[in-house]
């Protein structure tokens, strides 16, 4: 969590989408290649967001 902006996007099989599209939009339907978080995120915490969701079932 941060008081900062900080905006996710996510590197996907049908492009580069933002949260509210991957999540709402999409149904986390395509297949997840990174992630990222532009603004103020540190690495550490990128690395356990993406493990998080790459570790999910469907």
């Amino acid at each position: 969590m941060s008081d900062n902006e900080v905006r996710t996007c996510f590197d996907t099989e049908a492009g580069r989408l933002g949260f509210q599209e991957y999540y709402v939009r999409e149904r986390l339907a395509p297949r997840l290649r990174s992630l990222e978080l532009q603004g103020e995120a540190s690495p550490e915490r990128v690395a356990e967001e993406y493990g998080a969701l790459t570790g999910c079932r469907r």
